[in-house]
């Protein structure tokens, strides 16, 4: 009788997890996944090299320890295998371009696509872009509307990619579109610094490394694959300003 509730029991907790799974973001659960694969492998080296045979247990911690390598979370510690940039700004794996105007600060991670910002001022201040709910993005949207600069446009890049049907709503339908003509019209020369920020790049990278964050970022925020014209065009322009001026 013991094993038919233990059964029953296990049926339970997999079904749970199976639900689980489907309804996972597959970039956090392949994150989550390989945090849990590196810890076991890791276990299980220390283990065999203690207890069995150090021949057959290092070459198992060396995996568990490349698995671990390849997680973001290692380069905000900055431990080894993870790079020691500053958070949000690595070399390697999670890295991530920055847009600043007036009133945002967004990021775009490289590898994703996924958007989000910081609110720099208003009644909003120090909110990120995620924990709004729409109601409060149509009051930012009403707020950014009122500005000379680009917080419009890059807005409306947010809601197109995390909200598509936001247009529709009743409370965003006057001010939808501003950002669109606004985009078109410059607010002045890319300086060498906010092209770095925008590709996500130290002072002195190369030409190499500058394209290859140029192409890593249009295919995710090309206008082709569901991005932003505005985005596209910050990111071309970032490329054309830092070509030649890396180093050699």
């Amino acid at each position: 009788m013991s094993y038919l509730v233990l059964a029953v029991l296990a049926l339970v907790v997999l079904y749970g997890l199976g639900r689980l799974f489907l309804r996972a973001d597959p970039a956090k659960l392949a994150f989550s996944l390989r945090i849990v694969a590196g810890v076991l492998v890791l276990a299980i080296g220390a283990f065999v090299t203690i207890r069995v045979n150090p021949a057959i247990g290092l070459p198992m911690i060396a995996l568990g320890l490349g698995l671990l390598g390849k997680s973001s979370w290692l380069t905000h510690l900055g431990l080894p295998g993870g790079g020691m940039g500053r958070p949000g700004r690595t070399r390697s794996g999670g890295q991530r371009s920055r847009v600043t105007t007036q009133i945002l600060a967004m990021e775009l991670d490289h590898d994703t696509g996924a958007m989000d910002g910081e609110v720099l001022s208003g009644p909003l201040s120090g909110r990120m872009l995620s924990s709004l709910t729409l109601g409060e993005l149509a009051d930012l949207h009403t707020q950014c509307t009122g500005l000379t600069d680009q917080s419009v446009t890059l807005l409306e890049a947010y809601l197109d990619r995390t909200w598509p049907d936001w247009r529709d709503e009743p409370g965003m339908r006057d001010g939808a579109g501003t950002g669109e003509r606004r985009s078109s019209s410059s607010g002045g020369p890319m300086s060498e610094r906010e092209a770095l920020e925008i590709l996500g790049l130290e002072p002195g990278a190369d030409d190499k490394a500058i394209q290859a964050a140029h192409r890593r970022l249009m295919k995710q925020y090309h206008p082709d694959r569901g991005g932003s014209a505005y985005l596209a065009a910050k990111i071309n322009e970032a490329k054309s300003v830092l070509m030649g001026k890396g180093s050699r």
